[in-house]
């Protein structure tokens, strides 16, 4: 779905995601994706001190961890510099973003504020004080996703899902009763945006695939919640006569959803006799 949009540029975070574009391989417009990997923001010194057989688990958590900040860092630069791209004209031909994945990119989000904010979150002992370190997670997390949504380009975030609690019982996780609790799937992210990202969004897909043998395989698509256990599936504007069961077109996705937005707007039009 993602690598269907206009002259995307792919922003990987994670293992093997660029592959999926083995599957455009008649595409022109696709840019070159961008591979943002913690190990290459490492210094020579920094690797071959990760590898050393007398360097200690602790100093090794530590380089990655620095590692993975600078990752961060990096990429929220970029954002800025693609921000300033658009505003003065430059790159026509990157007419869209793509964040895939956001699970890892989350994960490494935690380092990003282990390193910027460490006196805050460790005590003067060194003890990790998570009461700080959450709040901050969530705020930086957000703003991030908020100003690479911001750019004015087809921006689109992929994310894992997970099984997890709601968030009216988020907050219940490790009481006895949790097991009985309801759960939903949610984005596969630690902290508050997995609920928010809806409001980000103008539409937040929940895709599956259903296989049978001896045929091929169907994608599908949710853009309205029918179950209590689909935590992430809505639209600002609604373009399918059918939303909790949409059957999409391999490698089609975005033309395919113009093409529902702009027939629904024009039945709308028609409707009002405008």
């Amino acid at each position: 779905c993602l690598l269907s949009a206009p002259g995307i540029e792919q922003h990987v975070f994670g293992e093997g995601e660029q592959e999926t574009r083995k599957n455009f391989a008649d595409r022109s417009d696709l840019l070159p994706e961008i591979v943002f990997n913690w190990w290459d923001c490492l210094t020579e010194l920094e690797k071959d001190m990760i590898v050393k057989p007398d360097t200690t688990e602790a100093k090794a958590d530590e380089i990655t961890t620095l590692g993975k900040y600078r990752n961060i860092s990096k990429y929220r630069r970029y954002l800025y510099n693609v921000r300033r791209d658009v505003e003065k004209g430059l790159v026509p031909a990157r007419k869209s973003l793509g964040l895939d994945n956001l699970t890892p990119f989350a994960d490494e989000f935690k380092s990003y504020i282990m390193v910027k904010y460490r006196t805050d979150i460790f005590t003067k002992e060194g003890n990790f004080d998570g009461r700080k370190f959450w709040p901050k997670y969530a705020e930086e997390l957000a703003d991030t996703v908020g100003f690479l949504r911001s750019i004015p380009l087809n921006i689109i975030v992929t994310s894992h899902i997970q099984y997890s609690l709601d968030e009216e019982n988020v907050q219940k996780a490790i009481s006895p009763e949790a097991q009985k609790l309801p759960k939903e799937w949610m984005p596969n992210i630690d902290g508050k945006l997995r609920f928010s990202l809806g409001g980000l969004f103008s539409y937040c897909f929940y895709l599956w695939a259903e296989e049978q043998p001896g045929k091929d395989t169907e994608y599908y698509a949710k853009l309205e919640a029918d179950q209590n256990n689909i935590g992430l599936a809505k639209a600002r504007f609604q373009p399918f006569d059918n939303p909790r069961r949409i059957k999409l077109p391999k490698n089609k996705f975005y033309d395919f959803l113009m093409d529902n937005i702009n027939s629904k707007l024009q039945a709308v039009a028609n409707k009002q006799g405008v």
